[in-house]
């Protein structure tokens, strides 16, 4: 069933063989005139001139919020939330990120990419990782393949991780990369959590809330380089996806490139040397329950210069579940999606999807279908032992170590255990208050909806 579901959500992935792949090499491709056939896009994805028009997004002065003035922060959270609900884009500006710390950060990137290509190689990202350099994503994909070359990293706040991936990949000579993408990530972490208090302030669920979920974060920095391209008009930079993180922070250099998907055409937005562009992610989409929209975009290229960007994607810890506040969830509201960890939706995009507009609907199919398979898994475990009564308990309280994944957390935490067997529908009995687990562990036990005397002689029986 999983393999099933697999191929029908990501039709298009496609790994390369190593025999076959193409190799990225800018240095000798942005020269030539003629650009290799699995660059080239279908005719309906290429750019066109009319996305040149510019797509008009709020710049945010955030000067009002971060002094703390009350009626500042309303009309902030009030522009935020008009973008949030509409497309998804905005810019800030006064965000207190210094253009000191910008342009050292733009000229490491410049230093790297302008290294030869072997030299980039040490860094090379490994078969289904998401840090490390990356040359067009040759090794993955074979076709559609965007015109570009990345270098992405972890950061998790009060960590030296960014630091340690530069000096462990590129040697101690690259410390100074370290450094200056170490506090260019803490200041994007800091102006994060800021712009989470102002979404969370938005929704009417209070300014905390948000800031408290992605305290602890483990989010992802990526460099990205778009190589000059003799047929600009054939191909993409990056293609048309939305980001599967939670929210990203962006910086372009002057020459621009970035497209948005809204009011049913492609449209630009603009650099601004002093602004970040600032948009939702999926997983954010799905902590707002679906008020809030991730938006599809994509960069093109030019034939005359290359591009540089920074990208900062805040993603919540790996294994924090995601859920949405009570307050956005009712009646005339239900749940959009499903629960979901970070973890896992980043291996969902890593391994079996290519991001696309569809990725978290993809993805939500995926868990459901995963959920499906172990809940047939566990019932054919679980009718093949004969259980039934005390004896079924215990068993599939023993069995609970195989099914604490991801996927099974959600049948234990969130959703209803649906194991019909051992005499009615399963259910899982929260323990009552003050009552104690002999193990110390122990969150309450299995016993079946339909009343019986084993209910009853188990109602007080954990292990």
């Amino acid at each position: 069933m999983v393999r099933r579901r697999r191929r029908e959500v990501s039709p298009e992935i496609e790994v390369e063989s190593p025999s076959s792949a193409v190799v990225f090499d800018a240095e000798l491709l942005n020269r030539e005139k003629e650009i290799p056939a699995r660059f080239v896009w279908p005719e309906d994805e290429k750019p066109t001139p009319d996305a040149d028009e510019e797509l008009k997004v709020p710049l945010i002065d955030l000067a009002g919020f971060l002094s703390g003035r009350p009626e500042a922060s309303e009309d902030v959270a009030r522009l935020v939330g008009e973008a949030c609900g509409k497309h998804g884009f905005f810019q800030v500006v006064n965000h207190g990120i210094s253009p000191e710390l910008v342009t050292a950060a733009h000229r490491c990137v410049e230093a790297f990419f302008s290294m030869p290509l072997r030299e980039k190689q040490r860094a090379q990202r490994k078969p289904g990782e998401s840090c490390g350099y990356a040359s067009s994503f040759t090794g993955r994909f074979s076709a559609k393949l965007p015109w570009k070359e990345t270098l992405s990293f972890r950061f998790s706040p009060s960590s030296s991780l960014v630091q340690d991936f530069f000096v462990r990949t590129l040697g101690d000579e690259f410390r100074h990369f370290g450094e200056v993408y170490e506090e260019y990530c803490e200041a994007m972490n800091k102006l994060s959590l800021d712009i989470m208090e102002i979404l969370g302030m938005s929704l009417g669920v209070g300014r905390a809330h948000f800031r408290e979920f992605f305290n602890a974060n483990d989010s992802i920095m990526r460099l990205n380089f778009y190589p000059p391209c003799q047929k600009p008009e054939l191909t993409l930079g990056t293609g048309p996806h939305c980001d599967p993180t939670s929210l990203t922070i962006l910086h372009q250099d002057d020459v621009g490139g970035l497209q948005v998907f809204a009011d049913g055409r492609w449209k630009t937005i603009r650099p601004k040397v002093d602004a970040f562009v600032v948009n939702i992610g999926d997983t954010f989409m799905a902590l707002s329950n679906g008020r809030y929209r991730s938006c599809l975009h994509r960069a093109v290229v030019n034939r005359d210069a290359a591009r540089k960007s920074l990208a900062f994607f805040l993603c919540p810890a790996l294994e924090k579940v995601v859920a949405p506040p009570g307050r956005l969830v009712g009646p005339a509201s239900p749940r959009a999606y499903p629960d979901f960890t970070w973890s896992a939706l980043l291996e969902f995009t890593q391994k079996h999807y290519r991001a696309d507009m569809k990725t978290l609907d993809a993805f939500s199919q995926w868990i459901q279908g995963t959920l499906r398979k172990q809940e047939d898994d566990f019932l054919s475990l679980a009718l093949s032992h004969s259980i039934s009564g005390l004896q079924g308990c215990r068993f599939l309280r023993g069995a609970r170590v195989k099914l604490w994944s991801f996927h099974a957390f959600l049948i234990w935490q969130r959703a209803p255990v649906a194991i019909n067997g051992g005499g009615g529908w399963w259910r899982r009995r929260p323990r009552a208050p003050g009552e104690a687990a002999a193990k110390g562990k122990d969150k309450g036990c299995l016993l079946p909806h339909a009343a019986n005397s084993t209910q009853n002689s188990i109602k007080h029986w954990l292990i």
